[in-house]
């Protein structure tokens, strides 16, 4: 004997789990009123042959009627029935395996957002015989397949000092989705940027004078959170060289 071979379908048809829940269901209905028109069917056949059919265009009676006959006719009835009761179980496990399937759809889970976080500084080192001027650059990216809600970056800048370096915010120059906590040397930035959708990138810049007596390092923390991850936190130090 061979084995069955599956015969090639054109054109392939693809469906999600979620999609058959309404086709299952759909053919659960069909199968059932396919039953319910045989029960009647029967039903009928009782009444035709007891004398109750209800007329319609032509008064039905029954013909002679014989002990044999209604032995037989209950033993139709009653084996049609069996089959009947048998397809209710099978519907009955079908319409339980598919509100498994339900519940399983239901309780899915999502899988998180991926958010990369990144902050830069330009220039570096910052030689203030050059220029005054240094520049934030903060990068967020989602790159999972999930949006990432409730999302707020907060970069705390950099707390000013005697001798060293001393990092003066631009107010000017913030984003529109950013405002400014408390002063402009060591406040803190919040930026709340809402939803950030799969493979989507915020870029957000701000800058500042800095002035220093002696050459250091200047430390700026920017941390980014959501609603459905751990905060990120990334830590950017700037060189900061004072000419002799």
């Amino acid at each position: 004997m061979s084995e069955p071979s599956i015969p090639t379908i054109t054109p392939s048809i693809s469906v999600t789990v979620g999609q058959t829940i309404p086709l299952l269901l759909a053919s659960i209905a069909v199968e059932e009123l396919a039953l319910a028109h045989i029960m009647n069917a029967e039903a009928e056949k009782l009444q035709y042959v007891l004398g109750t059919l209800s007329p319609t265009a032509t008064t039905l009676t029954p013909g002679l009627v014989t002990v044999t006959d209604l032995v037989n006719l209950d033993r139709s009835v009653q084996k049609t029935l069996q089959h009947v009761i048998k397809k209710e179980m099978l519907l009955g496990n079908k319409f339980t395996n598919v509100l498994d399937l339900i519940q399983i759809q239901s309780q899915e889970i999502t899988p998180p957002p991926v958010l990369t976080f990144e902050k830069t500084d330009d220039p570096d080192p910052l030689n203030l015989d050059i220029s005054d001027t240094l520049t934030y650059t903060l990068t967020l990216s989602n790159v999972g397949t999930s949006p990432a809600t409730g999302v707020v970056i907060n970069d705390v800048l950099p707390p000013g000092t005697v001798l060293g370096p001393t990092f003066t915010l631009d107010v000017g120059s913030l984003p529109p989705e950013c405002s400014l906590i408390g002063p402009t040397v060591g406040g803190i930035i919040t930026c709340n940027i809402g939803t950030i959708l799969p493979n989507e990138t915020i870029v957000l810049s701000f800058s500042g004078t800095v002035t220093s007596l002696i050459s250091g390092t200047l430390t700026n923390t920017a941390i980014a959170s959501s609603s459905e991850l751990n905060p990120l936190v990334d830590i950017e130090q700037t060189q900061v060289i004072v000419p002799i």
